[in-house]
């Protein structure tokens, strides 16, 4: 049967080994110096191994001690480490908070409102996750995150959300196209145009497909994307135009490659809110945040599960 390593002892070795004397390490674990020296002789005996020598009165490290000592380094700065985690769960218990973001939200918006979360609760991690407004759906649904920010889209019965704000879809063409001359197009325009989409399951995506079913015009898409910049490159290639909020080709329009225009459809209009699962009792980090955006959203921070 294999030796049982004592913790016990290799704490001692560990603290006496650090400070090169017995008494320090006595008074650092608040035992006595004949402790600490009984403690070590066990362990040297149990392994048959010298791991100190002494000169000049103090304690040097053999060769075996030396290295065992480096492994010990690395245990006892774990060991701190969970003990600084589990006493600072004394006054705020969860040290972790996973959200779920839709893509375009998230570079516009959201990371000033992590900025000052982390500054009012600065031993709170944020775990962000990306994905379409659906993906986030399921994601607070299987309990992968504890809430998230998207936009709306035909929620579960198992959903509560809070409406933070409005945002308005803009047409998106390149410079010289058609249509650019327009202070302001309907959906009718793009009857015959050829559109770049944001994938199934984004909010956005939705919502400009139920319009235009709704008026019966079915453009040709060539391309359905998560990803802002490449519908932003195709469209600026003039293989086609895009609808979507303006956000998140801001910098390409802001430079006069890409131009917005307004659409004049009342029904061109999204809403962005935070979501949470029904009945589950949130963190009081998620209740933190969610106090946070919606105060700086001016919106009402409504009375949810604990």
């Amino acid at each position: 049967m294999p030796n049982l390593l004592n913790l016990n002892q290799l704490r001692v070795f560990h603290f006496v080994a650090k400070y090169g004397k017995l008494r320090p390490a006595a008074e650092r674990l608040m035992v006595t110096q004949p402790a600490i020296s009984m403690q070590l002789k066990a362990l040297e005996e149990q392994y048959e191994a010298p791991l100190f020598k002494k000169f000049k009165k103090k304690l040097e490290l053999t060769e075996t001690g030396l290295r065992l000592f480096r492994i010990t380094e690395k245990i006892f700065d774990l060991v701190e480490k969970a003990d600084n985690l589990l006493t600072r769960a004394k006054g705020f218990p969860e040290s972790i908070l996973d959200i779920g973001v839709t893509k375009t939200f998230l570079h516009t918006h959201f990371i000033p409102f992590v900025s000052r979360f982390q500054k009012g609760f600065p031993d709170i991690q944020i775990h962000i996750h990306e994905g379409n407004s659906e993906e986030m759906v399921k994601s607070v649904l299987a309990d992968r995150n504890n809430l998230a920010v998207v936009g709306r889209v035909k929620y579960s019965e198992q959903i509560e959300f809070i409406h933070l704000f409005n945002g308005r879809l803009y047409l998106i063409v390149p410079m010289g196209h058609r249509l650019c001359e327009k202070p302001r197009v309907s959906i009718e325009d793009l009857d015959k145009e050829t559109l770049v989409l944001k994938e199934k399951g984004s909010g956005t995506r939705m919502l400009v497909q139920n319009v235009l079913e709704e008026k019966g015009i079915f453009p040709r898409v060539i391309i359905e994307t998560g990803n802002d910049e490449c519908i932003g490159e195709v469209v600026k290639e003039g293989r086609g135009i895009t609808v979507m909020a303006r956000d998140g080709l801001q910098n390409e329009i802001a430079h006069g490659r890409l131009k917005s225009i307004p659409l004049q459809d009342e029904q061109m209009s999204f809403s962005i809110d935070v979501i949470y699962k029904k009945g589950k009792a949130l963190s009081s980090a998620a209740h933190a945040f969610i106090k946070l955006i919606t105060e700086e959203l001016g919106r009402p921070n409504p009375s949810m599960n604990k």
